[in-house]
């Protein structure tokens, strides 16, 4: 499957991901600018990924990164959580690798993880599944670029 996605599509995938965190391996958020009203669902998105043994990989800006890091939850060791820094990222893309390949989804967007860029802003991005053989070979690369951005 591939279509067009709005803004609001970025906080369903974050949504969908956490009430079913122990179905994804792995699931990266990539956004060069992420508010504070979205770290706490971070934060939140962190503790099940933590709960699940789901890895998280939040790539985003030094800035947003220094925020992210002080409401992160202490109490875990960070095991299946990760903040990489990337100073000159401008890449929006959201990731969710399930355990099972229908369970994957990709979105790839204009949208920060912002208020304004996931709900108020005019954004368009594109919506991956890997259930045709466009979308399996579309969202292959997806990840591979993911996977490049948060070593």
């Amino acid at each position: 499957m591939i279509e067009l996605s709005k803004g609001p599509a970025v906080l369903e995938l974050l949504d969908r991901t956490a009430t079913r965190m122990s179905e994804y391996m792995q699931v990266v958020i990539c956004s060069p600018f992420i508010d504070k009203v979205l770290m706490k669902r971070l934060a939140l998105l962190s503790c099940s990924a933590e709960r699940s043994g789901c890895n998280l990989c939040i790539v985003t800006r030094p800035e947003s990164a220094h925020e992210l890091m002080a409401v992160l939850p202490q109490r875990f060791a960070r095991r299946h959580t990760a903040v990489v820094v990337r100073p000159t990222l401008h890449a929006k893309l959201y990731v969710a690798h399930g355990r099972r390949a229908c369970q994957s989804e990709a979105i790839v967007t204009s949208a920060n993880l912002t208020q304004a860029g996931t709900r108020a802003n005019i954004e368009l991005g594109v919506h991956v599944a890997p259930t045709s053989q466009c979308g399996r070979h579309l969202f292959r690369q997806i990840h591979q670029f993911s996977h490049y951005l948060s070593a």
